[in-house]
């Protein structure tokens, strides 16, 4: 596989986490998920943020790995992650698509379908006002910390694990 080391950056409900898992199981790479050390997973309810010291000793202990899988919506932080990458890819879902994804993944969590995250009724409102306003806001931010020559954008997640997939060294 040409890509040791990943990098997937999205929207909410883009589908980061369905594509992160995917080619962690096909490529048998170690996968973080940057909101299990954005947020503070021992705080008695839902959006406590961890310690910035510790959550950034985390994230550098996890790139010594040879070949990895990071994905998150994060990126003010992820400096050291994107120049690690060989790739950096981003998912550029409509945002219906991901309004839907993030309601479908709230019920089922709720319902017990699922495990997850402890969203509230209300960090899930704050969620959808956030990804409407998410391109306009966020990705040229993001656009001008990366290395224009590592970024792969897709429509969706199966899009890109299909390319991750069939690149060859």
């Amino acid at each position: 596989m040409k890509f040791k080391k990943i990098h997937i950056f999205a929207a909410p409900g883009s589908g980061k986490s369905y594509l992160a898992k995917k080619i962690a199981e096909c490529c048998q790479y170690p996968r973080l998920d940057l909101d299990d050390i954005f947020w503070d997973s021992n705080a008695e309810y839902y959006g406590i943020k961890n310690n910035p010291e510790k959550r950034n000793l985390q994230l550098a202990e996890f790139l010594k790995n040879k070949q990895y899988v990071v994905e998150g919506v994060y990126y003010e932080w992820l400096k050291p992650s994107f120049d690690a990458a060989d790739v950096i890819v981003i998912l550029k879902v409509n945002v219906w698509k991901r309004t839907y994804h993030i309601l479908k993944r709230f019920f089922e969590r709720k319902l017990g379908i699922i495990q997850g995250k402890k969203a509230t009724v209300a960090s899930t409102i704050r969620l959808l006002k956030w990804n409407f306003k998410f391109e306009k806001r966020y990705m040229d931010i993001v656009y001008s910390m990366l290395a224009k020559d590592k970024i792969a954008e897709f429509t969706s997640a199966d899009e890109a694990l299909f390319y991750i997939l069939n690149q060859k060294n």
